[in-house]
């Protein structure tokens, strides 16, 4: 597991691996999610205390992150907002307000349906901040 502290963002690719399947924000269950298995994430929503996370498997979705563990290159973040605020210290950005952050490479057509859905929130590419 990483050090929050010293941890350095660096290009790759995120994915979740789910360790339940209840939704507690919503209270429900979660059919299409199966437990120990890996998905990668599309994009988080990531709001001052909460983080939603769209998969690549189900782009029509959004999850609780709570309900998954997250790693980068297979090594273990702990959870999305580690990497936000890692990539935030290192762009000094004093953001505050709820972030759209894209985490892997999306046709052109797919983040402009993210930007039409997710459009009363900043948006971000994750690629493109570790330039």
């Amino acid at each position: 597991m990483i050090n929050i502290e010293s941890y350095t963002p660096t290009q790759g690719t995120l994915t979740a691996v789910c360790r339940n399947t209840h939704d507690s924000w919503n209270n429900t269950d979660t059919q299409q999610l199966s437990i120990g298995k890996t998905y990668e994430v599309e994009y988080a929503i990531i709001g001052r205390s909460w983080t939603m996370v769209c998969l690549k498997e189900f782009p029509n979705e959004l999850y609780n992150s709570a309900m998954f563990n997250f790693y980068i290159n297979g090594e273990d973040i702990r959870h999305i907002a580690t990497d936000y605020r890692a990539l935030k210290r290192m762009t000094n950005d004093n953001y505050h307000e709820t972030t759209t952050l894209i985490y892997r490479s999306l046709s052109e057509a797919r983040i402009a349906e993210i930007k039409e859905l997710r459009n009363n929130t900043r948006i971000l590419i994750r690629s493109e901040l570790l330039k």
